[in-house]
């Protein structure tokens, strides 16, 4: 288990300073910091609700692994959680393709994760899940 936290520790880091990108505008490439909520489409019922920026925001705190969450939405099935601060994790899934990186929030699976500049994408596909897309 140790080393499990030790691998996800490095993870982080490692995505905490990822590749610089030389394209004009914001080219932060590390999760820590403010996301809004923009879209969640898919799963069985073929979701697709977009939120108004800034409604929901996800604060991802890589030195202490939590996702703090403010949501001034109303009542969404989609909107995942309340306001509050949930345990974080990432780890190396060892699937080839582009899925290496997988989350868990509040112990749930949030799928493969995708992070290009401004935008975090979570992928649940393989599962037949969410696609959830965020943005600075």
């Amino acid at each position: 288990m140790k080393k499990l936290q030790l691998l996800s520790l490095a993870l982080l880091l490692a995505l905490s300073y990822s590749c610089k990108n030389d394209d004009e505008g914001d080219n932060n490439t590390t999760l820590e910091g403010t996301w809004k909520l923009r879209n969640v489409q898919g799963g069985f019922g073929g979701a697709n609700e977009t939120f108004e920026p800034g409604a929901i925001t996800w604060t991802f705190d890589l030195s202490d692994s939590t996702v703090t969450v403010v949501n001034s939405q109303p009542e969404s099935e989609y909107d995942f959680f309340e306001t509050g601060v949930y345990d974080f994790s990432m780890v190396t899934t060892g699937q080839p393709g582009n899925c290496n990186t997988s989350a868990t929030i509040a112990q749930t699976d949030f799928g493969c994760i995708t992070l290009n500049g401004t935008t975090l994408k979570f992928s649940q596909a393989a599962a037949d899940g969410f696609d959830i897309t965020l943005k600075r």
